[in-house]
């Protein structure tokens, strides 16, 4: 190997530090539309409570997918793969804030924003982090078909949907049992707190 080409080795991976979290946060676009998707149709309880974790921690980190299938050197660490995963969760978190804030209850309290951008965000950063701990080469030998139900992957996936599950319950309590915030009781379409 001669000094360029050790050189340009030894550089790809910087590269990566600055193009992964870029290629996180634009891959967690295509969770988006799975995100309409999951609230048309599948029922009441369905939709928030089983299809949204599902369908949500399964797509955010599609860019991060992207990475390990195409670009494996951009993935260094599993601490970056869940990093990047965390990323992607934010940003998705940002995104669905914006559109339940500004979209489909306009005239929200201050509380209800204030528990968007903390608790929501957090929801949704943590869970696609522990699914980033099951973003490796396991799951691309699962893919392969070299090895049955996502390998020693799927306890991440699933404890990151069960999590999000789990919160998604305890929210809908919040706001329709327990009647933390009252003045979004009526609007319950919009699912201001998940």
């Amino acid at each position: 190997m001669d000094m360029d080409s050790e050189k340009a080795a030894s550089a790809a991976p910087l590269k990566w530090y600055i193009l992964g979290p870029v290629v996180a946060v634009v891959g967690m676009v295509f969770a988006l539309p799975a995100m309409a998707l999951q609230e048309m149709g599948y029922g009441w309880y369905i939709g928030p409570f089983i299809a949204a974790p599902v369908i949500e921690e399964a797509a955010k980190p599609a860019g991060v997918y992207w990475l390990l299938a195409k670009k494996p050197q951009a993935l260094p660490s599993q601490q970056y793969t869940a990093f990047l995963a965390a990323l992607a969760g934010l940003s998705f978190g940002i995104i669905e804030n914006l559109l339940y804030l500004e979209v489909y209850i306009p005239d929200h309290s201050s509380e209800l924003a204030m528990w968007r951008w903390t608790v929501c965000l957090a929801v949704h950063t943590v869970c696609s982090f522990i699914v980033g701990w099951g973003i490796n080469q396991n799951l691309v030998a699962w893919v392969r078909g070299e090895v049955t139900l996502m390998g020693g992957s799927r306890k991440f996936f699933l404890m990151a949907i069960a999590l999000h599950a789990a919160y998604n319950i305890f929210a809908y309590l919040l706001e329709t049992r327990w009647e933390w915030f009252p003045d979004t009781a009526e609007d319950w379409v919009g699912m201001g707190l998940f």
